[in-house]
């Protein structure tokens, strides 16, 4: 674990395949606890309810931008992680990562 300090927010919002929801809530709660154990926690998960459809907005909080390196490599390590990426390449139509800071008008800036 790193050392405690402000950390970074990374957003993911992956538009997914027609239908192909369940199997990616079904892959998703078993990369949380892997990603988890390289420091990466959860801050939320939505889907859209009017807007864009199919698509996931996930925030995670990281502490500095090389754990999302090696957040994906301590993923890629397992050895369930061929089964894990065939479905979300079945799932998964388009994926935009943002790491983000937070701005100084922001009520939760430390």
């Amino acid at each position: 674990m790193n050392a405690p300090g402000p950390r970074l927010q990374l957003l993911a919002i992956l538009k997914l395949r027609p239908g192909t929801m369940p199997e990616f809530n079904e892959v998703m709660n078993r990369v949380v606890p892997i990603m988890a154990q390289h420091d990466w926690i959860l801050a939320g998960a939505w889907t859209t309810l009017l807007g864009r459809l199919n698509v996931v907005y996930d925030l995670w909080s990281v502490p500095d931008a090389n754990a999302v390196v090696s957040g994906f490599l301590g993923l890629m390590q397992r050895s369930e992680y061929p089964q894990i990426a065939k479905v979300l390449a079945d799932c998964v139509e388009d994926e935009q990562l943002q790491l983000l800071t937070r701005l100084p008008y922001d009520p939760g800036r430390q």
